[in-house]
């Protein structure tokens, strides 16, 4: 009997010591990240070492000092940064997600989540004298299009230009959401490359709604023989999601010799959108420390129903952190909003479900576009 308890004690001894190892690494809750901007996902962590202990240890130290970059480029305006070389990326951490983890005799491998802490890391960049936005953008669409001698081309897959851009959004880290249509037949017959090139307003439209895109850009690719020597011509185009065009971002003429690899320039020319996009949000949503952007917001209601429906859809989105209702009857309600970022940002927001933002006596009232 006594030899039985000893036996159960040495076990519950063996559980404390790997908790209190386990937490001693990472702080644990069960709770939501306050922001995706704080967030780094999927964050694959493969070590080697004399024991898998130490793998673990070096692994984890590794993949947090790396997230913390990833997390602190991804939200100031002039990145990138680099850090010290005795610096803790586990000082500033919130919380962790380990999706799976595997410890080998000498090796450690794991997918895993982490999420900082967004008063930490606001206090080493104001620390850092950094300017930055936390604010994640509604979606964004892309829309390539290949356009060559024989034809123009969408949705194909065996078209270097088209997907270039598929790995581009699945590999892009950003606060732009960036988001591009999967082919279905119906899609591949309403949005052809011959109807989105045309740039009809009911077309793009169309594709913005799809997508739920505040925003869309028009992204060609075509190759000029017209000339004595052969070009490749890129352009951006940026469109409102009613399908008024709002600016062109970039539009670049190569020659192409036996020297040009499309692959290197077209990863350039989707840099080159990435960051433009980027720091015009960023710069236009600057993060204030002490700064709360509150505003009143009226929108006419036809019954409660529809009130819950668009309190929730606003309540969705990124940039509203809090909701407060200050006023609901069977004709209008007023909702007193506290924003993460500008006016401009939110109206920006409210186009992902079709809204306007027109100024009035008490603040702004919702408008159905």
């Amino acid at each position: 009997m006594k030899k039985k308890n000893q036996i159960i004690f040495m076990k519950k001894k063996i559980i404390i010591i790997f908790l209190i190892f386990f937490f001693n690494i990472f702080p644990v809750k069960s709770e939501n990240c306050y922001s995706d901007a704080f967030l780094v996902k999927n964050v694959q962590i493969d070590e080697n070492a004399l024991s898998g202990q130490v793998a673990r240890t070096k692994g984890i130290q590794k993949a947090v000092n790396k997230s913390f970059l990833i997390a602190i480029n991804r939200m100031i305006i002039n990145p990138p940064i680099v850090l010290e070389e005795n610096f803790n990326g586990r000082d500033f951490l919130d919380f962790v997600h380990i999706s799976s983890e595997n410890t080998l005799p000498r090796r450690y491998i794991a997918n895993v989540d982490f999420c900082f802490n967004s008063k930490l890391i606001r206090e080493f960049l104001v620390k850092k004298k950094l300017q930055w936005s936390e604010l994640i953008s509604s979606e964004i669409l892309m829309l390539p299009i290949w356009d060559d001698a024989s034809g123009k081309r969408m949705w194909a897959n065996n078209v270097l230009w088209l997907s270039s851009w598929r790995n581009f959004i699945k590999k892009t880290d950003s606060l732009i959401k960036f988001v591009i249509l999967s082919p279905s037949i119906s899609l591949e017959r309403l949005l052809s490359p011959e109807a989105v090139s045309s740039r009809d307003k009911n077309v793009l439209k169309f594709a913005a709604k799809n997508a739920e895109a505040a925003q869309l850009i028009l992204l060609f690719a075509y190759l000029d023989y017209s000339g004595e020597a052969n070009y490749i011509k890129m352009v951006g185009e940026l469109y409102n999601s009613d399908g008024t065009l709002l600016a062109i971002l970039n539009e670049t003429k190569l020659p192409i010799d036996g020297q040009l690899n499309l692959q290197v320039t077209f990863e350039k020319f989707q840099l080159e959108v990435k960051n433009l996009i980027e720091l015009r949000w960023k710069k236009k949503n600057i993060y204030i420390p002490g700064k709360n952007n509150q505003i009143f917001v009226s929108v006419k209601i036809n019954n409660f129903k529809e009130f819950y429906s668009i309190h929730n859809q606003i309540q969705s989105l990124e940039i509203v952190k809090d909701i407060y209702k200050i006023k609901l009857n069977d004709e209008v309600s007023t909702l007193k909003l506290s924003l993460a970022g500008s006016i401009e940002a939110f109206k920006f927001a409210l186009k992902k479900f079709n809204y306007s933002l027109i100024n009035n006596d008490t603040g702004y009232e919702l408008v159905l576009k």
